[in-house]
């Protein structure tokens, strides 16, 4: 499981690696760009045209091979997830049996394994939750910069190139939203994200919380 965890979170870091890249690629194009600029030559609409055409391929692209991923992942994701929280569970409510009833006898070497498993269960568990949110947000923000970079034109000039900019952008921020649904998935039973993980950490309050009052 432990194998499994680590190559899962190296997979969904390198899709972060490649959004975030076509983030930066977007910034740098965008970011400064100007009707100045265009007229006087030093961006040309076709240059503009072809970096985004590049980038919405590069994010669709990406899209389908993260749904090819939690296609083949989502059964493991979703078995590891279960595994460590089931193992969360098991061993806080063990501690709790023993530690009541045996409280003056428990040796040092309980002590070090109970807080060792509870420690790596929710390391665990919150690496793999904390990657695949960061990857989500990172793709999110694809659309997020090319919406900005439309609203903040001067609509209130009517030049060519201002059209041709406004068009680039506009299908670029359709385009992109298409595959904005980029998500990862346990399986389809919930997505991995710090929503669900909070959603999660209620409920084991809870259940602590109950176990304490039964003992």
């Amino acid at each position: 499981a432990s194998i499994l965890v680590i190559y899962i979170y190296y997979l969904v870091k390198g899709f972060l690696r490649r959004i975030t890249s076509i983030n930066d690629t977007l910034e740098r194009t965008f970011e400064h760009v100007s009707l100045d600029d265009i007229q006087h030559g030093t961006q040309t609409i076709n240059n503009l045209e072809e970096t985004a055409a590049d980038i919405s391929l590069l994010h669709a692209k990406l899209s389908n091979v993260i749904r090819s991923f939690n296609e083949i992942f989502g059964w493991q994701m979703l078995c590891v997830l279960l595994n460590y929280i089931l193992l969360f569970m098991v061993t806080y409510e063990m501690g709790l049996r023993i530690a009541s009833r045996h409280l003056q006898n428990i040796n040092w070497q309980f002590t070090v394994w109970f807080i060792c498993s509870m420690v790596y269960a929710a390391i665990a568990v919150s690496a793999i939750t904390s990657i695949c949110d960061e990857t989500t947000f990172e793709a999110r923000r694809t659309t997020d910069l090319s919406y900005s970079y439309l609203y903040n034109l001067n609509l209130s000039k009517q030049h060519k190139e201002q059209a041709s900019l406004v068009r680039i952008l506009t299908t670029l921020v359709r385009q992109t939203r298409s595959d904005a649904s980029i998500t990862f998935s346990a399986a389809g039973f919930f997505y991995i994200d710090y929503s669900t993980l909070f959603t999660l950490i209620k409920l084991l309050m809870s259940y602590l919380i109950v176990l304490i009052q039964f003992e």
